[in-house]
């Protein structure tokens, strides 16, 4: 059985396995953590968005899915097939999935963005040894489902 640590900010909380290091370089508000043996990772950002009519949930959650596809396509000598490309709106929280596979380079990239504007959170779940699809999938799925806002407003 895997032993699981609790990560919280003001914003959200993660659940990831215990050998995970917070492994983040910078001051930005953008946070790193990788697996002990440096072959999965997650960098976290939150953003605080203005509040607005054409700034709902489900926009936020739009727009940064459409700013995340387009990373992929200029990642040169990567071809990416789009597993997942879903996003759910409950209220004023949008949450939105994907899940991309770079299957020449084993890499896979799964993000989940929860929107509750003004609060905007993403994290990018990468694997940089993805030689297993499925085997990636069943890893990653209870700590993606983990990600929630720590927040008062949602």
């Amino acid at each position: 059985m895997n032993e699981y640590t609790v990560v919280r900010t003001a914003s959200w909380q993660l659940r990831l396995p215990a050998d995970w290091a917070d492994r983040t370089e910078t001051a930005s508000e953008e946070v790193y953590f990788e697996s002990a043996d440096g072959t999965k990772g997650v960098y976290i950002a939150t953003w605080n968005i203005p509040m607005g009519a054409e700034h709902d949930g489900k926009q936020a959650a739009k727009s940064f899915r459409r700013a995340e596809q387009a990373s992929l396509r200029r990642m040169q000598g990567y071809s990416w097939d789009l597993l997942q490309d879903e996003s759910i709106t409950l209220g004023a929280t949008t949450v939105a999935i994907s899940d991309a596979f770079a299957r020449g380079q084993a890499y896979r990239i799964a993000s989940k963005v929860i929107a509750h504007v003004p609060l905007v959170v993403r994290a990018a779940f990468h694997d940089y040894q993805c030689d297993d699809l499925a085997a990636s999938q069943r890893y990653f799925a209870d700590i993606i489902e983990s990600l929630r806002l720590n927040w008062d407003g949602a």
